[in-house]
């Protein structure tokens, strides 16, 4: 019994899904979001499985009684209010350090990139994937981890590697055990599903997200980022993201999106995170008190 008001319940029994389970998810997922807007959609699945939806701010599964983390939410045993579990506020990561960069629109935001990379560097995830690196912005937090000791592996799946991504590889050699996949991300998943973490940010198409979204819940993924999952409606051709969002959360994963609006920012876009495991999920959740809470 959790008897800390301020751990999350505990979820359904999370396991890798078999082939049937996962058609059978998708197919209830698709029919959710099939012609809808997003939001009105999202809210018509909550009906059917066991989810809250707040706000666009903090998304999180799980039975009766279920809360949200917010901003100004009691801060946990030997947490600080801004969640950093006590420590000392260290320098920011920042991605642009590593730059300049052609097109930084395209990346995530600097408040979600600190996000990942704050994750990254809890020491839980030694085997790392990123899907769409682009210019490498926001792979500089995976590289940062691994320079740093925290990731042992980073695997990188882009199958047109741009100079940007080239130069930040070489900004972060050596010292950093790297693997680039020039190749597509099924190509990938399909051969190799033992990840600790994995960022999508790839091909927005639904085809390819709904394949990669199977096969990290065929694999039994216990940690996944993604980008952009809010974006559709709002943004061009980026309808697959959100299925992603509904599947993990109709798989009963602990899951967390900001998807603020914030002037000068495109944060409203969304930065979805998802884990079947609890001690990833506090992690999460006090690296995004940090970073998604308070200004940049």
């Amino acid at each position: 019994m959790n008897d800390d008001p301020n751990r999350p319940p505990s979820p359904p029994a999370t396991r890798p899904l078999t082939a049937t389970e996962i058609e059978a998810l998708a197919v209830r997922v698709a029919e959710a979001l099939e012609g809808a807007p997003l939001g009105p959609a999202l809210h018509v699945l909550a009906t059917r499985v066991p989810q809250l939806l707040h706000d666009g701010h903090v998304v999180r599964a799980i039975g009766p009684g279920v809360r949200t983390a917010r901003a100004g939410a009691a801060a946990a045993p030997g947490e600080r209010s801004d969640g950093s579990a006590g420590a000392t506020d260290a320098v920011p990561f920042d991605p642009d350090a590593y730059g300049p960069w052609e097109a930084p629109v395209y990346s995530a935001d600097t408040r979600h990139i600190r996000w990942l990379h704050e994750v990254l560097t809890a020491g839980r995830f030694r085997r790392v994937l990123e899907i769409g690196c682009f210019e490498g912005r926001s792979t500089t937090a995976l590289l940062d981890a691994g320079r740093a000791g925290r990731v042992d592996e980073v695997h990188l799946c882009e199958p047109n590697p741009r100079a940007g991504l080239q130069r930040v590889l070489t900004r972060f050699e050596p010292g950093v055990r790297v693997t680039l996949h020039c190749e597509p991300s099924e190509a990938v998943l399909g051969r190799d599903g033992r990840w600790d973490l994995v960022y999508v940010d790839g091909d927005h198409t639904v085809a390819t997200v709904r394949a990669e979204t199977a096969l990290l819940l065929r694999a039994g993924v216990p940690a996944v980022f993604a980008h952009d999952t809010s974006a559709h409606g709002r943004h061009a051709h980026c309808e697959g993201p959100q299925f992603l969002k509904a599947a993990f959360q109709a798989a009963g994963y602990w899951t967390l999106e900001d998807s603020l609006f914030r002037p000068g920012e495109q944060t409203d876009r969304g930065m979805f995170f998802a884990t079947s495991r609890v001690d990833l999920y506090e992690i999460a959740l006090r690296a995004y008190r940090r970073h998604c809470t308070a200004p940049v």
